[in-house]
């Protein structure tokens, strides 16, 4: 399950909220890339974002790989929280699953939960997915606009100008 790779980058435990954010974003990014589902977790519109019971269950039963405490995260709240057994992970075998958990790892690892609560509830497509609905991953496309390749160098190539205050930015 990806969850192994994503709690083995918290070497003090994950709080459960944070599994959840991180697995959600490896699952977008995941489809974005094949069109094809990273894991068999269904996915719901939660109140605190995108749930699923099936990963979270996932996670409890499989005491080989996980050991799964109630104790206080990094704002006192008492929750789950999720250790990882280096040796018993069995991540995806598939290179562009691990490759998508590598890059969300790499651009969110370092935000904290509320940064991540933030980043899943301004996505458009959790936002059009009505309260308690299930997420249609098919319909992912629909909220996303991929540049083509001349039109992302062009931005990269655009030349910038530094301002050094804010009124010079909306200077005429």
């Amino acid at each position: 399950m990806p969850s192994t790779g994503i709690a083995l980058a918290h070497p003090h435990g994950l709080p459960q909220v944070r599994l959840l954010k991180l697995l959600w974003l490896a699952e977008l990014k995941y489809y974005e890339r094949t069109g094809r589902r990273l894991t068999r977790a269904k996915w719901w519109r939660w109140n605190y974002g995108p749930y699923s019971k099936d990963a979270i269950n996932t996670v409890k039963r499989d005491t080989k790989t996980f050991r799964v405490e109630r104790q206080q995260d990094e704002s006192w709240q008492t929750g789950r929280v999720i250790h990882a057994n280096p040796r018993a992970v069995k991540g995806p075998s598939d290179r562009e699953g691990l490759r998508a958990i590598d890059d969300v790892l790499a651009t969110y690892g370092e935000y904290t939960n509320e940064e991540l609560v933030q980043e899943v509830y301004a996505d458009p497509f959790f936002e059009a997915t009505p309260f308690s609905a299930d997420f249609d991953f098919a319909k992912l496309t629909d909220y996303r606009r991929t540049l083509p390749e001349s039109e992302e160098r062009r931005l990269l190539e655009l030349p910038t100008k530094p301002v050094a205050t804010l009124a010079e930015l909306f200077a005429p």
